[in-house]
């Protein structure tokens, strides 16, 4: 996970000194004024913005981060730490999965410094925390799967 964090700050560093990132495009365009329609409380631009086919729940993420004083800058910065946290997640995946160190230790790596992830975790998309949510559930139904005793109510949470 340390060396996921070093290359998302590496790649944040990189990103930051960029013009790219004050001008958001296509989907980023979508979800950077939903947020600042949420944040601001506007319901009917937010109406106009999104005619019933978008979900809203990453822009409500995004728009807590405006409403506490931030910008895009910090909603990537977030994105790639969620995406260190999905390499130790990936790695804890593998070691459940072939219960081998050394499988968890090169499953995270990979993911670590994977360029997709980096360059999804850099943008204003859905795609990082996503993919945070859904390695997330994955490690829970792991490690439900190898539990001892089998539990209802922990697969029916999932």
């Amino acid at each position: 996970m340390a060396i996921a964090a070093v290359v998302r700050l590496l790649a944040f560093a990189e990103n930051a000194a960029s013009p790219f990132l004050a001008v958001p495009v296509l989907d980023e365009i979508f979800y950077d004024e939903a947020a600042r329609a949420l944040a601001h409380g506007d319901l009917a631009q937010l109406a106009a913005l999104n005619p019933g086919f978008r979900p809203l729940l990453y822009p409500a993420l995004i728009a807590v981060v405006y409403v506490l004083g931030g910008g895009p800058a910090i909603v990537i910065a977030l994105q790639h730490l969620l995406g260190a946290a999905t390499a130790g997640l990936v790695a804890w995946c593998a070691l459940l999965l072939f219960e081998r160190p050394a499988a968890g230790f090169f499953a995270g790596l990979v993911y670590a410094l994977a360029a997709p992830p980096i360059f999804f975790e850099g943008q204003l998309l859905i795609a990082a925390t996503a993919t945070f949510l859904a390695t997330v559930w994955l490690a829970l139904a792991l490690r439900l799967a190898a539990a001892e005793t089998f539990a209802w109510s922990g697969w029916i949470a999932l």
